[in-house]
């Protein structure tokens, strides 16, 4: 919230992805999914943002396919349920930015 980070995750991913890609994709799936959550619960309590919530993430390819539909063809393996962060991202509810690994 504001300046501050709501949440951060490190998991053993229980299935085998087919690139790193599709992992930090579905990553950003789920936080995706909890940023949503949180947004309905704010806007319950009658809480505005000053600013869109902003996802990090390390890997180009990922935030390349939540901002360019023509990825579709690239990552047909990825399930369809997880491309709802590319709508959020179109419709403006949330950005994707780099981060280095580094960071």
């Amino acid at each position: 919230m504001g300046d501050n980070l709501i949440s951060w995750t490190f998991k053993k991913q229980t299935t085998v992805s087919r690139s790193s890609t599709e992992s930090e994709y579905r990553a950003l799936a789920l936080i995706a999914a909890e940023v949503k959550w949180l947004l309905n619960i704010l806007h319950d309590l009658r809480i505005q943002l000053l600013a869109q919530p902003t996802l990090l993430c390390d890997n180009t390819n990922a935030i390349f396919m939540t901002r360019n539909p023509v990825a579709q063809r690239r990552s047909r393996h990825i399930d369809i349920d997880v491309h709802f962060v590319r709508e959020l991202v179109c419709n403006g509810i949330l950005t994707v930015k780099h981060v280095p690994s580094t960071l």
